[in-house]
């Protein structure tokens, strides 16, 4: 064993000797596990496994843990050392502070400057880093870095290397910062480590020299490397500056001349700012004044320009409209120059985007104080430009028309553009605009359709919408309407209408989706209940053709909505077809007036709110009932025969489908899982699954050796829908239950 110990060690030593970047996870393991942990060995592991290749890439699962538990020999070795292999920061920060916890004490010796050392290349990974602190070793940490010695003991240890020095005096000013913040915001903790000008002016200092040196070794090279360490240590001077204290008029001026250059916008908000402000008297000064009030606007920090106006508003009382009207007057010709330039091949998006951007938030920060008149004629500008009218009626989504609409809502709302400049050529764009999705660009245009109307400006015809709307001309009396809004329900976007019936907004806010990627986008719930109700009311239109649409799913769902108008709107459609299937004659009339009946015998309570599983079996029965030639027509049938009322709180034909004995066994429980996966939305969903204990059968079938893949896959899914739910007592419930454990 000696001489195979032995053997291993003189293969290592002569790897580490050439200088040979060995990557073998077996030979590393033997070096670490037998604790062979010689300066060199140490050194060539850290080298090999921590830097050569990066640790979110790698796959030896084993060899890391090992790492993670000699953390402390790497600690010390790395603390002893003038240089620190700084991608250790990628593994070593998310398990450094097992070590602090597990032995609190050492917390002041070699670690923090271990730690402060390698951190300061790394420090953006910092903020997340620091989020997975405990509070008792976090409070322990700031101490021990707000502490004089701390920084007695950093200038000790790097005293042979001034780069080394400045950079971890850099990381700990970093720490207290984030430190403080992760306190006070988890914790509600109330610390406040305040600089004086003197250490600001140390620090602003050994920046520039450092830089200056950066620079210098870096020229030939990329440039990105330097640019990013000018960027953080910026960052961190803005940092410092709004948590800087002057005592003379001479050193509030030096930092108020300061945040102006680093463009510190917070800074003009911040606490200290007020006793700042009184010392230099920045605030009498003209000049000044319009610097900060310029940085503001200029880099559109509209927060911090209303934090600043509403506590600074008697300063600007003479001042703000003149130069409120001078910059939207300027931001408007700059857009609508832009605007111009649009068909130019040269033209930047990104900054006809940013002036449209720039011009929106001018008129949300001052739009108290700017007349009247100037915003119509902004409203005016804007509607009437070519490029503006062409963008809104694209077919195509995109940032710019997102920019623009919400640009629009803004000046309708803020009710200084007058109601009889708005008239029906607007509406009409508008309303080709409109694409009844819930991409934000047509939530903003219903909002202006809607105000349009409130103002009395409408249309005969405002169902119709997109490529529609250009239709209308043709369109001369209400009977050709109703059979034109019949025909825009039958020609609704087959995915948008899937989305919506997958998604279906359970709540009013979830209609307004971020932007995101276009297969999220679905048909906007509130247009297509709308239509529906039109469509229904004209009496002109088959039962049979609503019935088989995807849209009877979707005015089913909506009797699960917790929105009330929803809910009203969605049971006054039911009842409508309800009577028209009496009315009609079709092939499938008797199991559709059985399962309309069904629920209306169903229902205890006016305008009651159904769970959304529920509501999703019952459009996946309904529209089954359309295709007899799928084997699981019968199922449904037969279900739907054998009871007179419709359980609102149980899983339907759970146990038929998903212990099925049939030939069809496979198909009947993957059909049943994918309807589950789909219809599971919140507490209520979960609860009707525990009643006939789903999850536990779902759990058990995992194990079974005859379960096919895509069986596994759909389990899987319903298990991540589960997991989903925003229910503390749902987490709980599945915590305790053990379920979790799958996750």
């Amino acid at each position: 064993y000696e001489q195979i110990v032995n053997r291993v060690l003189k293969i290592v030593d002569h790897l580490i000797a050439s200088h040979y970047k060995f990557l073998e996870a077996e030979v590393l393991k033997c070096v670490i596990m037998k604790e062979w942990l010689t300066d060199k060995r140490v050194e060539a592991v850290v080298e090999n496994v921590l830097i050569s290749e990066d640790l979110y890439h790698r796959k030896d699962e084993d060899l890391i843990p090992l790492i993670r538990n000699h953390l402390d020999k790497f600690a010390e070795f790395c603390g002893q050392r003038s240089y620190v292999p700084v991608n250790l920061v990628y593994f070593g920060l998310f398990h450094f502070f097992d070590l602090f916890q597990s032995s609190p004490e050492k917390i002041g010796e070699y670690q923090i400057i271990w730690f402060l050392h390698f951190l300061g290349p790394k420090s953006k990974l910092c903020a997340d880093i620091f989020s997975h602190i405990p509070q008792q070793i976090a409070e322990k940490m700031y101490s021990e870095l707000c502490s004089d010695s701390c920084l007695a003991d950093i200038e000790k240890h790097f005293d042979f290397c001034e780069g080394s020095l400045t950079s971890t005096k850099h990381s700990r000013l970093q720490c207290i910062l984030l430190l403080e913040d992760h306190l006070n915001v988890k914790y509600s903790k109330e610390h406040d480590y305040v600089f004086s000008v003197s250490q600001f002016k140390e620090h602003e200092k050994e920046y520039r020299e450092h830089s200056e040196e950066l620079e210098e070794s870096l020229k030939g090279r990329e440039s990105y490397s330097s640019v990013t360490e000018d960027d953080r240590r910026e960052c961190i001077l803005s940092q410092m500056i709004c948590k800087t204290v002057p005592t003379t008029e001479s050193e509030a001026l030096h930092l108020v001349s300061e945040a102006v250059r680093l463009e510190c916008t917070t800074f003009f908000t911040s606490k200290h700012f007020d006793n700042t402000a009184t010392l230099s008297g920045c605030l009498k000064s003209k000049k000044l004044l319009k610097q900060i009030f310029g940085l503001l606007v200029q880099k559109s920090d509209i927060n911090n320009v209303r934090a600043f106006l509403s506590q600074h508003v008697s300063v600007y009382e003479e001042y703000l409209p003149a130069f409120t009207r001078k910059q939207l007057d300027k931001s408007v010709c700059s857009t609508v120059e832009l605007l111009d330039r649009e068909n130019v091949p040269e033209t930047d998006e990104d900054s006809l985007n940013n002036g449209i951007e720039i011009l929106t938030q001018l008129i949300v920060t001052f739009q108290e104080v700017i007349p009247t008149d100037r915003l119509s004629a902004v409203f005016n500008t804007i509607i009437a430009h070519p490029t503006v009218q062409k963008c809104l009626v694209s077919e195509e989504p995109s940032p710019k028309k997102t920019l623009l609409t919400k640009l629009f809502v803004l000046l309708l709302e803020t009710g200084k553009v007058p109601s009889e400049i708005l008239n029906t050529t607007h509406y009409l764009l508008f309303q080709t605009a409109y694409s009844a999705t819930t991409s934000t660009a047509d939530k903003n245009i219903l909002k202006i359709l809607k105000y349009f109307e409130q103002q009395k400006v409408i249309s005969k015809y405002p169902f119709a919408y997109g490529s529609y709307v250009a239709d209308l001309k043709t369109i001369k009396n209400i009977t050709l309407y109703n059979e034109y809004c019949i025909k825009i329900l039958e020609n609704l976007d087959g995915d948008m209408m899937k989305n919506l019936i997958e998604n279906f907004p359970l709540h009013s806010e979830e209609k307004m989706l971020t932007e995101g990627p276009a297969s999220q986008v679905s048909c906007d719930p509130e247009y297509v209940l709308s239509l529906l109700h039109h469509v229904l009311g004209s009496g002109e239109v088959e039962v049979r053709t609503i019935l088989s649409h995807p849209i009877s799913k979707v005015m089913l769902l909506a009797l699960s909505s917790y929105d009330e108008v929803t809910r009203r709107v969605a049971y006054i459609c039911l009842d409508k077809t309800s009577r028209m299937i009496e009315e009609e004659k079709f092939k499938e009339k008797s199991m559709c007036s059985y399962l309309f009946g069904m629920i209306e015998n169903s229902i205890t309570l006016v305008e009651e709110r159904l769970p959304h599983l529920s509501t999703y079996f019952l459009g996946i029965m309904l529209h089954t009932l359309f295709t007899p030639h799928k084997h699981i027509y019968q199922n449904i049938c037969h279900f739907l025969l054998q009871r007179p009322v419709f359980d609102f709180h149980d899983v339907p034909m759970f146990y038929s489908m998903f212990c099925s004995s049939t030939l069809h066994y496979k198909q009947d429980q993957n059909w049943l899982l994918e309807i589950l996966c789909l219809a599971v939305r919140d507490e209520i969903d979960y609860k009707i699954l525990s009643r006939r204990h789903v999850l536990p059968h779902c759990f058990s079938q995992m194990h079974c050796p005859d379960l096919d893949k895509h069986s596994l896959k759909l389990i899987h899914k319903l298990f991540r829908r589960v997991f989903s739910i925003k229910s503390a007592k749902v987490q709980k419930d599945l915590a305790e239950s053990g379920i979790t454990a799958i996750e």
